[in-house]
């Protein structure tokens, strides 16, 4: 897992290199690499022109290195290396203009926070900038397919409940809500066991998968039956989301600011975005 860092730092040495000669400065900031650290400064040359191919060289570097996150399932990078990653990304791009080093900036707050779908945006959105060619499904792939059964060992948190208790809050809980009528009672108490016992084999794979999982049972708490509702709802936003065309950088933007207000509520992130899709298109045509 720690191969995405060193070839991050791997690429930025050899391009640093690769240009040694038409500037003193890729010297200086080679001598400053050590171990597994970026310089803490990166000197630029005097001239503009200079400083633009300098800009244009790292970035591009940076970009390189990035693209490896994108080789991982969501939420399998530690958060220890995602940190790491972070760190490099800001020192790499420490001198750049103020708008792009913003740019990067957040990309690294993204990958720390492993916010998978907000990292290839503004991924994308840079690699347009400095003229890296990606064929998006590169970065994509890897999102979409986050929602299968490859990474085992997530806890659930339903199957960590003790079966007796459960039962015996079911038939509780149908008594209460269908007082005197016993078919009703006995109709609930089934329906209820089988959704637990569903829930309780669910295969929680991914973070986006858990998260979803645990807030819905949050909200329903004993409701087996709503809990697969609202789980399943949720999963099925996230599905349409890895789905969607968002090839424009304003559409990009749009999703990227759903995620930043709803966050990991999947459902309510894709009617956001649609939302807003929406009355940009109507705006666009007048």
């Amino acid at each position: 897992m720690r191969m995405f860092i060193k070839i991050l730092l791997l690429t930025l040495v050899i391009a640093l290199s690769a240009c040694s000669n038409s500037s003193d400065i890729v010297k200086k900031s080679e001598e400053n690499i050590k171990d597994s650290s970026l310089p803490m400064e990166t000197k630029v040359p005097e001239s503009s022109s200079d400083s633009k191919e300098f800009e244009q060289l790292m970035g591009m570097t940076v970009l390189q290195g990035v693209r490896s996150y994108f080789e991982y399932e969501q939420g399998t990078v530690p958060l220890e290396l995602r940190k790491q990653m972070t760190g490099l990304i800001t020192k790499a791009t420490t001198t750049f203009p103020n708008g792009n080093k913003e740019k990067f900036i957040k990309l690294g707050e993204h990958i720390e926070k492993d916010s998978f779908e907000n990292a290839r945006t503004a991924f994308l959105e840079l690699a347009d900038i400095y003229g890296l060619q990606v064929v998006e499904s590169e970065v994509k792939k890897q999102v979409k397919e986050s929602i299968k059964t490859d990474v085992p060992n997530i806890s659930n948190l339903i199957a960590d409940l003790d079966p007796t208790k459960v039962e015996a809050t079911i038939k509780e809980n149908a008594e209460a809500k269908w007082v005197g009528d016993y078919d009703m009672q006995a109709y609930e108490i089934k329906k209820q066991t089988e959704a637990y016992k569903k829930l309780v084999k669910f295969n929680l794979d991914t973070d986006a998968k858990k998260i979803s999982l645990d807030k819905a049972h949050k909200k329903w708490k004993s409701d087996f039956d709503m809990i697969i509702y609202e789980y399943e709802k949720q999963m099925n936003a996230f599905a349409d989301i890895q789905a969607l065309n968002a090839d424009s950088s304003d559409m990009k933007k749009i999703l990227d600011r759903a995620f930043e207000k709803w966050g990991d509520d999947y459902n309510m992130v894709l009617y956001e975005y649609k939302k807003q899709l929406k009355a940009y298109e109507s705006l666009k045509k007048k």
